[in-house]
């Protein structure tokens, strides 16, 4: 495999997010790092990017991006989590600019809270606008903020997934066939509970934007999974998505296939 474009990273700990940003049907790169600098590369029919300069506007710590529609309209928004808890947003890309980003702090998640990750499933159904969620990387809790018509609501969701575990991934998929997204969120142990086994839970999605957690459990007779990186999808066509996991306790990438229609992830 060759490369065909090079790109330089921004700074410390580059991370990349991608998408169709600017709704001209091709997708795109922005990047952006834990100092602070943020950079857009835009996607052509010829599969090539165009780099734009970026800024070194956005609050330090960033540690997880998604790419979601915040206030309506062709053009995403850039949601970027923070060390320390809260969300630079970048509202409205459009082809040839960089927005300005701006800080939102997050009623309801504690100062000094690692966001380490952000994703923005559509919890409320496919019609409906997505959620906000955000995994408390230093603690048991998932944060969920209903995105309105025009911003993401003042006040959010506290879901503690285990007191006694500290969130490692999270991750947004429909594994029962029911229509509803719902989420699978790895633990590992928390401080002063080592001897713990890591975990897998499932968090029921009931249409509505609400989670119900549902008793953790590990796929098959596999013992220990440290689940520190989650995937999903469709990966036999039975309409069901499947879970893919990066376990840093044994060095291997498991895939746990849904049971089909009706049935729990983890039986």
């Amino acid at each position: 495999m060759g490369f065909n474009q090079q790109f330089n990273g921004s700074g410390l700990e580059p991370r990349i997010i991608t998408g169709d940003a600017d709704g001209d049907g091709f997708l795109d790169l922005i990047e952006f790092d834990e100092a602070g600098n943020d950079e857009l590369y835009f996607g052509a029919s010829t599969g090539t990017f165009t780099r734009v300069v970026g800024s070194s506007m956005l609050t330090p710590g960033v540690r997880s991006g998604v790419l979601t529609s915040v206030v309506g309209g062709s053009h995403l928004d850039v949601v970027l989590s923070i060390r320390g808890g809260g969300l630079n947003i970048m509202y409205g890309v459009t082809n040839g600019s960089v927005p300005t980003p701006g800080y939102r702090s997050l009623v309801g998640v504690p100062t000094g809270t690692d966001l380490s990750q952000v994703i923005a499933p559509l919890l409320r159904g496919a019609g409906g606008l997505p959620t906000v969620v955000l995994a408390a990387g230093d603690g048991s809790s998932l944060y969920a903020f209903d995105v309105n018509n025009s911003n993401i609501d003042d006040y959010g969701r506290t879901t503690v997934v285990d007191p006694q575990r500290i969130v490692s991934a999270v991750a947004a998929g429909e594994f029962t066939g029911e229509g509803n997204l719902d989420l699978v969120v790895a633990t590992r142990p928390g401080t002063g509970s080592f001897g713990l086994p890591a975990q897998l839970h499932v968090l029921r999605g009931d249409g509505d934007g609400g989670l119900q957690v549902v008793d953790g459990g590990v796929p098959g007779q596999h013992g220990q999974i440290d689940g520190r990186a989650l995937a999903v999808g469709d990966l036999n066509g039975d309409g069901v998505d499947d879970l893919v996991i990066a376990d840093t306790a044994s060095n291997i990438v498991w895939v746990v296939r849904s049971a089909g229609p009706g049935c729990p992830l983890f039986p």
